[in-house]
């Protein structure tokens, strides 16, 4: 018996190819009920809603066609399959019907900033020359941060706090249209300036560059231009475990 991602295409990931797409369709190749969480699932052949992931959050929305509505509340990928958790509130869908897809604007635009805005520290913190390796980005609403491998030492702190934060609004003034780039292996040390260990061997990965160099392996949402990120405040360096974790918002 074959699982679920080896006897069924992938989804096709429409939200790669422009963050601004707020809009499309869809046809409809499953739906599932989850009963011990009182909520539906949506299988599509393609889909603009970004799945949690990567320190993102999920897009929400709805999907609709003339005979039923489908709220969005999560979404989730599986095996390369996504997953549109919510419940109707209209109807519903048959499969192979065509649909249409909505997603909240605001929240999409909100996450590209918040997710270029934390690409845009591992750039700056490189320039500056801290030795600090990238680990794990946190891109929520609710305390962002960027983490790494590595220590500042305490009375180092806050002065270099306030030069990220420098650093980062002269960049963001300055502007820089994101640039998307699918990098053979042999090159991802190169274009990443480490080679993460997350990444499949031998397999070409999506780099997105928010500036000239320094590109990051990522499978999210981003602004066209970091300008459109705005002001970016560091909101605090943290140090534990020997991981160096700097947190931000927007203003």
């Amino acid at each position: 018996m074959t699982s679920e991602g080896q006897d069924q295409k992938k989804t096709e990931l429409l939200y790669l190819n422009d963050t601004y797409l707020f809009e499309s369709t869809a046809r409809v190749l499953k739906l599932k009920q989850d009963l011990e969480q009182n909520r539906e699932t949506i299988i599509l052949d393609r889909t603009i809603f970004h799945p949690q992931g990567g320190g993102q959050p999920t897009d929400t929305g709805f999907i609709q066609n003339d005979k039923a509505k489908f709220e969005v509340t999560e979404v989730r990928m599986r095996n390369g399959i996504v997953h549109h958790f919510g419940h109707f509130t209209e109807g519903r869908f048959k499969p192979n019907e065509t649909v249409a897809l909505h997603i909240d604007k605001e929240k999409r635009l909100l996450y590209a900033k918040l997710h270029s805005a934390g690409h845009l520290i591992d750039v700056v913190v490189h320039e500056i020359g801290l030795n600090l390796l990238p680990t794990k980005g946190y891109h929520f609403p609710q305390g962002p941060y960027v983490e790494y491998a590595g220590k500042i030492p305490p009375e180092e702190r806050d002065e270099l706090r306030q030069k990220i934060e420098r650093r980062m609004n002269e960049r963001i003034d300055q502007g820089f249209n994101v640039k998307v780039e699918i990098v053979p292996h042999d090159r991802l040390e190169e274009a990443c300036g480490f080679l993460p260990d997350y990444v499949p061997p031998g397999q070409p990965t999506r780099v997105v560059f928010v500036a000239e160099k320094l590109g990051s392996p990522c499978g999210g949402t981003h602004v066209k231009n970091i300008k459109e990120i705005g002001k970016v405040k560091i909101t605090k360096i943290k140090v534990r475990s020997g991981n160096t974790r700097i947190s931000y918002s927007l203003t």
